[in-house]
């Protein structure tokens, strides 16, 4: 008996259809396939029964002018990571390309899958040769995920590959896009229909007496030119030499799309020898057939001298490699052999088949293969068993959506058998379907309760607890995820390294949230540590963008600056962790008053969370990208003078912020406002927003939200003239561990000083905050107060003796004069604000006005020119030009050039 390995099957999926002597040479369609190879993109789209693939496998095996791969889909690769391991496996044939993108995919915790693409896009692009992929059957693929990440491919792919899709309709990717920019050509049913010499030529090629042309011409216009059903009239023609017998059943052939499975099972399958007829229906459930595998399915012993007799008799058999080991059926005639045998063998005598086919499967060690045929037998406990025993947690990550579609089809019963499948089921939930959304917690919930141990809590109950901590996170209800990570560390043992981690990070936050920094160091170090144990990259790049932002916030400035650095140089495959630091970096230079390098470094983010947006999820976006960075485009705008600018960029933030933290987001924004509000003196603005956090903080959660509402307070009894007051509540709150908050307080005594005309006493408080910020170098924090500090700060530089320390005062005092803004001033960074351009638009921009071509800029960035054609347009949009002269002197005006 012939054995199957892995790699046998694999190999299946990645070898075109050979091409058979049967079929016709077709020039005007090869024609269209060549031509098609100037763009990107080849779309062959069609219904079902148009000899799709008998023609591009005739074109790949025959008449292509590059080198070919192939893949052959089904609906099983609606998993991304299996979806392009295959791609990827299938360019290893074609190519002698580094392993670089396959290694990153196959690893314990893969990167994003536009992180993994663009190694594989560098790669290619490295490439001297061209190539050409095609993928067979597109139209079984779903996940949106991997028509994102298709997209992704597609927008960067270099000339070294061109991509053909075979698919019975259009799939979701940017197609009028491609077509605008002349980057694909298709080919459809209309162009696939056979001509009248075609039908002549392959009548001729079939039938063993030529046909006149007369019942040519009449055989043409019944079929009109349908590939499948001049395949099937051939069929039926087979034998018969007598011209009346011909003409009648010519005149009675009813193969057309509406009764093609009724001629498959009336005048196909009826015609075949009993037994045949049988093979045929019990054969139909496999997508890959193997002469043991069919002899297993069929309790037959003869399959091997049967696949080749049917290859050799033209029905519908597809060899899939050189050997003849591995056949498949036409699609069309698998699923019409499908279909009849639902309704001839029964839904029992197809589970037995599948149970058999099951069985061959696991012997071969073709796990994926036999859980897919248990549970089409209906053998849901079997199922579970082997899911279980060779996809262990510790893999968890990996095609988490084709174990999602498994485990969601074995019943509640089954699963409460099997504990750590619904902590396998519960994570695939988390991190397949939409975390955020309220839909996902009953059946999260439901699943983990089958798992949740009875009597007394032990190591498995802090896994659900941890995976329950998660989820409350994502939901926005930090307080029960808190809960919930305390219960599981009780629980869980030191070496449960990926659940601690998740919980450890959790109680960092809350302490972080609290002002305990060194607590919250603590806990994200140990958290760090399990992510190297567990060996997440994921988590341990959290871990120390979390300790960046604890130093931060306690006023650390430069010990953040080089953490968020660290985070940036690890996380190339992490899009969402590299954006936060960047926004990170940017709000540091803007306490620096470093506010043009802070522009970039928040552009860099909003291109990021722009570009991948969908692959991150709307809510992530949202939460971690764009409401910080709009935030610090309000402040760069009030640090710049544009004071209703930023009144307006913080009004068109505040209706999102109903989504994810809103304590949090509306406790930041009114900050702004308060300040803007007290520089202008507008006593009932302050007065307003001090009466909403009042009513907004009756559940208060967090001591930053206290203190940002007694800052308020304080600056509205400043304006009140109520100074003494100000200082009483100074006196008796606590001290503050924040270098920030000390700072801030020191500010309202020195202002509350001033007020109360005690001079002395104003420049002694400035002073200490002087002595206290300088190592740090804040600025802004200063700056902000407007015109109030510039008397004191004139004071001080000529009284000072200490040379550093008058230094940091005197670029203090540049930076309160340094930024008068204009019109012109004001246009600009409202648009670099708004809509930036991207990196890649920079690049195109420099390159433009150093007077270079659409063509020699394509050649420089490695691209095609239509692609620079469009990149321009969108510079020309974003800068509201008509020309290249004009994006020019706008650039040159606005600063972009420098950037």
């Amino acid at each position: 008996m012939n054995t199957s390995t892995s790699s046998d099957l694999l190999s299946t999926k990645l070898t075109a259809p050979y091409a058979r002597a049967a079929h016709i040479q077709r020039p005007r369609l090869f024609k269209l396939l060549n031509a098609g190879l100037e763009g990107k993109l080849t779309l062959v789209s069609a219904p079902a029964g148009f000899g799709k693939t008998t023609l591009v496998g005739e074109w790949a095996a025959q008449h292509a002018p590059l080198p070919v791969a192939w893949v052959s889909l089904d609906s099983g690769d609606n998993d991304p990571y299996r979806f392009w391991r295959y791609v990827l496996a299938a360019c290893q044939m074609l190519y002698p390309m580094d392993t670089a993108a396959l290694d990153l995919l196959n690893a314990a915790r893969p990167p994003s899958f536009e992180s993994m693409l663009t190694t594989f896009i560098n790669e290619l692009a490295r490439l001297p040769e061209r190539g050409i992929m095609i993928l067979e059957d597109y139209h079984v693929i779903h996940l949106p995920v991997i028509h994102e990440a298709m997209t992704f491919l597609l927008e960067h792919l270099p000339p070294s590959l061109h991509l053909v899709l075979i698919t019975r309709a259009e799939p979701p990717l940017p197609l009028a896009r491609l077509r605008a920019h002349g980057e694909m050509h298709e080919i459809h049913a209309e162009q696939l229909y056979f001509t009248l010499e075609e039908t002549e030529t392959f009548l001729q090629k079939t039938l063993a007496s030529p046909l006149t042309p007369e019942t040519l011409a009449r055989i043409h216009a019944r079929i009109e030119g349908w590939p499948t059903g001049l395949r099937l009239l051939a069929l039926a023609l087979q034998g018969h030499t007598e011209q009346r017998e011909i003409e009648r059943i010519c005149t009675t052939f009813s193969g057309t799309h509406r009764h093609i499975f009724d001629y498959f099972e009336e005048d196909v399958l009826a015609t075949q020898p009993e037994a045949l007829q049988t093979f045929f229906l019990q054969t139909s459930i496999l997508t890959r057939l193997h002469a043991s595998l069919c002899d297993a399915v069929t309790d037959r012993a003869d399959s091997a001298q049967l696949l080749e007799k049917l290859e050799q008799s033209n029905l519908f058999l597809l060899p899939l490699d050189d050997k003849r080991q591995w056949y498949r059926y036409y699609a069309l005639f698998a699923e019409a052999m499908q279909h009849i045998a639902q309704r001839r063998l029964g839904t029992a005598e197809l589970c037995k088949l599948y149970t058999r086919a099951s069985h061959w499967y696991e012997e071969q060690k073709l796990y994926p293969e036999a859980i897919e045929a248990a549970l089409a037998a209906g053998n849901v406990k079997h199922a579970a068993v082997m899911i279980e025993r060779h996809f262990s947690l510790q893999q968890n990550m990996i095609e988490l959506h084709t174990r999602y579609r498994w485990l969601r089809q074995i019943p509640a019963e089954t699963l409460q058998e099997h504990p750590n499948l619904c902590l396998l089921f519960a994570l695939a939930m988390l991190y397949t379907l939409d975390r955020s959304s309220p839909a996902i917690l009953e059946p999260v919930e439901q699943v983990l309760s089958l798992a949740d141990p009875p009597g007394e809590p032990n190591e498995f109950t802090g896994a659900i607890e941890s995976v329950r901590a998660q989820i409350a996170l994502w939901q926005g209800n930090e307080g029960q995820a808190i809960a919930y990570a305390h219960r599981a560390l009780a629980h869980l043992p030191e070496d449960a390294h990926e659940f601690r981690c998740a919980c450890l990070i959790i109680i960092g936050t809350e302490q972080q949230l609290q002002n305990r920094y060194e607590e919250a160091r603590a806990y994200f170090l140990q958290a760090r540590e399990a992510s190297i144990r567990a060996n997440n990259p994921y988590s341990e790049r959290a871990t120390i963008s979390l300790l960046a932002s604890s130093y931060q916030q306690e006023g650390k400035l430069h010990t953040a600056d080089q953490l968020y650095h660290q985070v940036i140089e690890a996380a190339q495959d992490d899009v969402s962790d590299q954006a936060q630091a960047f926004i990170g970096l940017a709000s540091i230079l803007y306490e620096w008053n470093e506010l043009e390098a802070a522009e970039r470094y928040i552009s860099q983010a909003l291109d990021l969370g722009r570009e991948y947006g969908p692959m991150l999820g709307e809510r992530m976006v949202e939460e971690y990208i764009i409401q910080p960075a709009t935030l610090l485009q309000a402040q760069i705008l009030y640090a710049r003078g544009e004071h209703e600018a930023a009144r307006e960029l913080l009004t068109a933030l505040h209706p999102h912020s109903v989504h994810m933290k809103p304590h949090l987001l509306l406790t930041n924004i009114d900050a702004i406002q308060a300040q803007i509000a007290f520089v202008q003196g507008d006593t009932e603005a302050i007065r307003r927003i001090s009466a909403t956090r009042k009513l907004f903080n009756e559940r208060r959660p967090f001591l930053q939200q206290e203190e940002i509402d007694f800052l308020i307070m304080a600056r509205l009894l400043l304006m009140q003239q109520r100074a003494q007051e100000v200082l009483a509540l100074i006196e008796a709150r606590p001290q503050a561990q924040a270098l920030e908050s000390q700072l801030r307080l020191l500010l309202l005594k020195t202002l509350a000083h001033v007020q109360m005309r005690e001079q002395t006493q104003a420049r002694q408080t400035l002073l200490h905050a002087l002595e206290l910020a300088r190592e740090e170098g804040f600025q802004r924090i200063f700056l902000n107060e407007g015109e109030a500090l510039k008397p004191l700060l004139s004071a001080l530089s000529a009284e000072l003796r200490d040379k550093p320390l008058a230094t940091y005062v005197r670029t203090l005092q540049q930076g309160c004069t340094r930024l008068q803004p204009t019109e012109q001033h004001h246009r600009t960074n409202r648009f670099v604000l708004i809509e930036p351009l991207s990196a890649q638009e920079k690049r195109v921009l420099h390159l433009l006005a150093a007077n270079l071509s659409n063509p020699e800029i394509a050649r420089e960035l490695v691209v095609s020119i239509n692609t620079i054609k469009t990149q321009v347009k969108s510079i020309f949009r974003k800068l509201n030009v008509n020309s290249r002269k004009e994006a020019i002197e706008v650039a040159r005006q606005t600063g972009l050039l420098s950037l």
